[in-house]
């Protein structure tokens, strides 16, 4: 039943549900089922789904959507850079693993840590890109005794490193004589 501004009324209560908005549904009718005594509507989201939904849970904006504005929240809160198919991601997860020792090669890495500023991936990045980095270069600690810091790092080509280590076990060997 209507009233003569076209609301639908129950009892002497209009429901100003019809025609109107919550979050991205739009709120056509009521239908003749009830749950629990209580009016359902029916409603068209955004994407095009077709629900049913309390008109309750309507008026006080529970029921926003189909279920399509949930899984687009979340998959907003989870990408917080974007960044993490790239290799300079996966060269900072690696930093990561060495200096909290889950590598099979933790023994080379006992004592080393990165600074608290690189603990997020944005702060590492803006310092590659700003430090020459390509995605040919790997990055190099200048002194292997000390940790990851962007005043310790650089970033230099394979053979470059390959160099360096060959060096420095010649001299560990060396030493030893």
């Amino acid at each position: 039943m209507r009233d003569k501004k076209g609301r639908f009324v129950k009892g002497n209560r209009a429901l100003k549900l019809s025609l109107n908005h919550s979050g991205k549904l739009i709120i056509l009718w009521p239908l003749e089922k009830r749950l629990h005594g209580e009016v359902i509507w029916r409603c068209i989201c955004a994407c095009g789904n077709v629900i049913e939904a309390k008109a309750n849970l309507l008026r006080r904006e529970i029921v926003k959507s189909c279920g399509c504005l949930l899984g687009e929240m979340n998959r907003k809160r989870l990408i917080t850079h974007g960044s993490s198919k790239t290799r300079l991601f996966k060269i900072w997860v690696g930093i990561r693993k060495r200096c909290r020792g889950k590598t099979n090669r933790s023994q080379y890495y006992k004592g080393v840590k990165i600074c608290s500023e690189w603990g997020a991936f944005v702060n590492f990045k803006k310092w590659a890109l700003s430090s020459g980095y390509k995605n040919s270069l790997q990055i190099d600690r200048i002194d292997s005794a000390l940790g990851y810091y962007p005043e310790n790092c650089q970033w230099i080509t394979h053979s470059e490193h390959s160099k360096k280590t060959c060096l420095k076990r010649w001299r560990q060997k060396n030493d030893n004589i």
